[in-house]
């Protein structure tokens, strides 16, 4: 069967990632790009990145094309803006703008390759792929990594991005989801039919840990959380559960790694609960500083209030790190040897941390049934249902 030319649509990579997203659409086209798939990746803004499993194209770089480079109609007419710049903080330009010149930058890009699939990850390029969709003919399939009711406190949604989440949805020929979990919400919340969403499970891409890593110096039990520190994330509980099990060991020490929009409350939140002497914020850390922290750790701990999967928990089990994670994330549906708990449960959860902190054998234990787990949660096993969703919809009438 001959392989398919994909054009996929994101906002980021590693090493310019903040966040999952990167990392999961990482592991997937190197996973296909062993398959034969040819995959032509599409950003918003012009970095460096050093991969030779597919070609990377900026549609910045498409910004100052002249008008009669196709006789197709121009989808933007406002003045240009920057994505990048939004994304890093610039409110000078409304999103509608500036989403506006990104979907106009990429369909102008995508006229540049030949493809047969076009795969947009999170709203952010649902719009540009409904446009190629229509500007070229070609099959839509829209990832969802995360959802705007995930990412909002107490369901106070953002409107826009909303709409845009539902339109691609309902205008994409497959949805693709990263758990069950994500699938009923968007059938739930999004009324999209089960019958047109495909549940394809993230994995990691991680070689064997390394023996060469940066030694943490610390003796005390450490607890580990690492991710946006938002409400999504559910820092606060962690928190509570820091104070809960501090009490009765001392001792520990929680390390809590990433930044986001609640970090500088966190920091104040510690200081008023008494944990200074016990709790680390290190900001965002990656490569091997950070694995380095996750081998070391004695506990990871995930409690997020609405996690479509995780992706950071499989990575902690990966260097032999028991996991801790809320019910309501989706990763537990593969690594269901996690300990497993209600976001809100913090006694349960300081419990939890405080036996497993307690009990070596247990943390052994553990690590060995997350180990056989992870064996068949591979990108090879996801990429495959990957390619006959390809195949499936570039060899019908759409």
């Amino acid at each position: 069967m001959p392989q398919k030319k994909i054009l996929m649509l994101a906002f980021e990579l590693p090493p310019h990632n903040s966040g999952g997203l990167g990392v999961a659409c990482l592991g997937m086209t190197k996973a296909l790009a062993k398959k034969g798939f040819e995959i032509f990746f599409m950003l918003p803004k012009r970095l460096d990145y050093n991969y030779s499993h597919m070609k990377i194209l900026f549609s910045e770089d498409f910004s100052k094309l002249p008008e009669n480079v196709s006789k197709k109609k121009k989808y933007v007419t406002k003045k240009e803006t920057n994505l990048s710049g939004y994304m890093l903080g610039d409110t000078s330009k409304s999103l509608e703008e500036e989403m506006e010149k990104l979907t106009h930058e990429m369909v102008l890009a995508s006229r540049s390759k030949d493809f047969d699939v076009i795969h947009a990850h999170d709203w952010m390029t649902f719009e540009a792929g409904i446009k190629i969709k229509e500007d070229s003919g070609k099959p839509l399939i829209v990832h969802i990594h995360s959802t705007e009711l995930d990412r909002s406190p107490h369901f106070a949604i953002d409107n826009y991005k909303y709409e845009v989440e539902k339109k691609g949805m309902l205008k994409a020929d497959a949805v693709v989801t990263v758990s069950h979990h994500t699938k009923n919400i968007v059938h739930k919340f999004y009324n999209i039919p089960l019958d047109k969403i495909f549940v394809m499970y993230n994995a990691t891409y991680l070689d064997n840990p390394s023996t060469s890593l940066p030694k943490v110096s610390l003796d005390n039990p450490l607890v580990v959380f690492l991710g946006r520190i938002t409400h999504q994330k559910g820092p606060l509980f962690l928190l509570e559960a820091a104070k809960k099990t501090i009490e009765k060991e001392p001792k520990t020490i929680f390390v809590v790694v990433g930044n986001g929009d609640m970090y500088e409350t966190m920091i104040e939140k510690a200081c008023e609960f008494g944990l200074s002497g016990n709790i680390i914020f290190t900001n965002f850390l990656r490569g091997k500083y950070r694995d380095s922290l996750l081998k070391r750790a004695d506990v990871f701990v995930m409690p997020s209030l609405s996690e479509p999967f995780g992706l950071v928990a499989l990575e902690a089990a990966h260097f032999d790190t028991p996991v801790i994670v809320s019910k309501q994330s989706g990763v537990g549906e593969v690594l269901k040897s996690s300990i497993q708990v209600d976001f809100w449960d913090t006694d349960l959860l300081s419990k939890k941390i405080h036996t497993l902190i307690k009990k070596k054998r247990l943390r052994k234990d553990l690590v060995k049934k997350h180990k056989e787990e992870l064996k068949n949660i591979t990108w090879e096993k996801t990429t495959e249902s990957i390619s006959h969703l390809y195949h499936n919809l570039s060899n019908k009438e759409i």
